[in-house]
């Protein structure tokens, strides 16, 4: 089923609409029961029939959009992105009514409700805050090449331990953590050597006022429940993104690499999902974006093993340990089925 965005006028838009009044900057929110409010912006520059502008979410950042025409009620255009190297051209289309403007864009794919939406949106409400023409396209950031970090002498055999996204989602806690974890000693896996307990996204609250980082409500204690992990004779695995925002629309690691929360916290691994990288940063830069991140783990004072989550892009396995990394992926996201099993584990 297609996503339907909403995208509304402060005031009642009618059908002898043209194509001066589309003008402006629209911004529309997601409000998931469970996770934080996302964003999606669009900037429209229209003359007579036609537009062309950019649209923003936290992914991907700004967007090209060309090939813009209004026809009657009928809109169209295409949104490009930069997928780190990978060019894509998505056609949307839009349907104006006497209440709005309903956007369609392409389907998202992956994994059904995936992370705060991902593979399906809410219908989005979206208001038109102003009717300026847009301003030009920011920028992404380029950080050149990516200096040569030293190894960590870590996870010399493939890490093994259990992880919990896949079962759990969102609705990881504290009280799950450390039922996991006597569960592992319980049933003999860990003495059988998966000893990594990793939990995935949406621990993550805001910032405290020196920047770093701090968890929600379902971790009351970080620090309490890693002491009671590492207790069971194992260890500790997080999760984070270099971009502003995780793929399920929380705190990533943004210009706060070198903040040592988790070197104090006790945490042994990192996964670094590339998520929002995107938005910010121009594809070049990929691998001095992971780089920066291995070169803050050395320095925290905590071996750490470092997972480079970046779905294989830029032929990581070419620079993925020079940068720090331990391990990384070479494909897209795993489901709980043979045929994407079989495809990851034979045709890449």
């Amino acid at each position: 089923m297609k996503t339907l965005l909403m995208i509304m006028a402060g005031a009642m838009l009618t059908l002898s609409i043209h194509g001066g009044d589309l003008t402006g900057h629209w911004v529309a929110e997601q409000r998931p029961p469970n996770g934080p409010v996302r964003e999606t912006s669009v900037w429209i520059k229209a003359t007579g029939n036609a537009f062309t502008g950019y649209l923003w979410n936290e992914r991907q950042g700004n967007q090209p959009i060309v090939d813009g025409r209004l026809d009657g009620d009928q809109l169209t255009f295409v949104v490009v992105t930069d997928n780190f190297g990978e060019e894509r051209r998505q056609q949307y289309t839009a349907t104006l009514t006497a209440d709005g403007l309903a956007l369609h864009p392409p389907a998202f794919g992956g994994r059904g409700v995936g992370r705060g939406g991902r593979g399906g949106q809410s219908d989005l409400i979206a208001k038109r805050v102003s009717s300026e023409d847009p301003p030009p396209m920011p920028l992404k950031i380029s950080l050149g090449g990516p200096p040569l970090i030293k190894p960590n002498g870590l996870a010399k055999s493939p890490p093994m331990g259990w992880t919990s996204w896949n079962k759990f989602r969102n609705q990881v806690s504290d009280q799950l953590v450390r039922e996991t974890a006597d569960a592992m000693v319980r049933s003999g896996m860990r003495d059988a050597g998966y000893v990594y307990l990793n939990i995935d996204d949406t621990w993550e609250a805001e910032r405290d006022a020196r920047g770093n980082i701090l968890s929600n409500d379902r971790f009351p204690d970080m620090k309490a429940m890693i002491s009671y992990v590492h207790g069971q004779g194992l260890k500790f695995g997080i999760y984070s993104s270099p971009g502003p925002k995780t793929c399920a629309g929380y705190q990533g690691s943004f210009q706060h690499e070198e903040q040592k929360t988790y070197a104090d916290w006790g945490v042994d691994y990192l996964k670094y999902d590339r998520c929002s990288a995107g938005a910010v940063y121009q594809s070049a830069s990929l691998p001095a974006v992971y780089a920066t991140m291995g070169q803050a783990l050395l320095a925290s004072g905590r071996p750490i093993v470092f997972s480079l989550c970046e779905y294989g892009a830029m032929k990581v396995q070419d620079w993925g340990a020079k940068v720090g990394g331990n391990l990384w992926r070479t494909t897209g996201d795993i489901r709980d089925g043979w045929e994407s099993m079989s495809n990851i584990g034979f045709d890449h």
